[in-house]
C-alpha cells in the first residue's frame, strides 16, 4: 500500500477571504464577465483568473461578512454545512493557497495596477499584488502533480467530508 500526505490548502474546494491579501503569479488575466454584487457585504466584485502557478496568502485577520451568495455561486460546486467550511474559507493571517489557477473576486477592480515583479528565485520572476481591498481567492485548478494524480476524486471529496489532520489529508491507496 501506498500513501499520500497531501496539504488540504492545495486541494479544491478552498478559498482564502480578506481586506489585505499578497498573491503573487506570474500570469492573471482579467475575465470580461460584467461586476457581481455580493447582497451579503453590499460589494461589486470583478473576477480574474491566474493561469500559472500562483500563491495567495492573507496578512491579516479576517471577521467580517463572508459574502456566502458569492462563495456559494462562484466557488463551491455545493452547499457546506458550518463545521467544515472553516475547513475550505480561511481567514486567519498568514493562511494561504496554492494552486495551478486560482479564481480572484476582488472589490478593486484595478488590481493589475497593482503589479509588481519580485524575483522568486534565480530562474523566473514573478508579479505580486497586494491587494487591501475585499477579495476572495479560492482554488480554480490544483497543481499538475495533483490535478492529474489517480486520486484526485477522492481528495476532492475528504476535502468536502473530513477534517484534516495538522492541515494535510493522508490517503491510502494501492
Amino acid at each position: 500500500m501506498q500513501q499520500n500526505q497531501i496539504a488540504a490548502t492545495k486541494i479544491k474546494p478552498t478559498l482564502i477571504i480578506g481586506n489585505n491579501i499578497l498573491i503573487s503569479t506570474r500570469n492573471i488575466k482579467s475575465n470580461k464577465k460584467p461586476p457581481k454584487k455580493s447582497e451579503d457585504c453590499q460589494t461589486i466584485f470583478k473576477e480574474f483568473i491566474t493561469h500559472d502557478t500562483t500563491d495567495a496568502i492573507l496578512l491579516k485577520d479576517y471577521r467580517d461578512s463572508i459574502c456566502m451568495d458569492i462563495i456559494e455561486n462562484e466557488f463551491l460546486d455545493e452547499a457546506f454545512d458550518d463545521i467544515l467550511l472553516k475547513y475550505i474559507i480561511l481567514q486567519d493571517k498568514n493562511n494561504s493557497i496554492n494552486a495551478k489557477r486560482i479564481l480572484i473576486y476582488s472589490s478593486n477592480t484595478k488590481l493589475l495596477k497593482l503589479e509588481k515583479v519580485v524575483n522568486k528565485s534565480h530562474t523566473h520572476k514573478a508579479t505580486e499584488y497586494h491587494v487591501k481591498h475585499l477579495t476572495i481567492c479560492g482554488i480554480e485548478q490544483e497543481e499538475d502533480r495533483i490535478f492529474q494524480s489517480t486520486i484526485i476524486e477522492k481528495l476532492r471529496k475528504f476535502k468536502m467530508t473530513i477534517e484534516p489532520i495538522d492541515g494535510y489529508y493522508n490517503i491510502v491507496h494501492g
